[in-house]
C-alpha cells in the first residue's frame, strides 16, 4: 500500500515478512576429538580449545566477565548456546 502526496511517498511496512534468521550457534564439533560433547553441550576441553586458553582463564572469566557457569560440575559441561551467546556479546569483547 503506497500513499503519495506532493512532497513525500509513504510505503507501509509489510507485516508478513518473516523475522531475520538467527545465526546458527550450534557450530559443528569434532565428535572424535570431543566425545563428551554433543549438539547442545560442550565439554571442558572443547571450551578451552575454542578460546585457546587454560583452565585459569575460564575461572577468571566466570568471576569477572560473566562467562556462563557450567551446567554440570563433574565432568564440566557448558550449554553450547550460552557459550556462543557470551562470545558474541560484550563478554567476548565484541560489540
Amino acid at each position: 500500500m503506497t500513499y503519495q502526496q506532493s512532497m513525500y511517498t509513504f510505503q507501509a511496512p509489510c507485516m508478513s515478512t518473516p523475522p531475520a534468521k538467527q545465526p546458527d550457534v550450534q557450530a559443528s564439533y569434532d565428535q572424535d576429538k570431543y566425545p563428551d560433547s554433543n549438539e547442545q553441550l560442550m565439554c571442558h576441553q572443547e571450551v578451552l580449545d575454542l578460546f585457546g586458553v587454560k583452565r585459569g582463564a575460564i575461572i577468571q572469566w566466570r568471576k569477572n566477565r560473566g562467562f556462563p557457569e557450567p551446567i554440570t560440575s563433574c565432568p564440566l559441561r557448558w550449554l553450547r548456546k550460552a557459550v556462543f551467546d557470551w562470545m558474541n556479546s560484550a563478554g567476548g569483547c565484541k560489540e
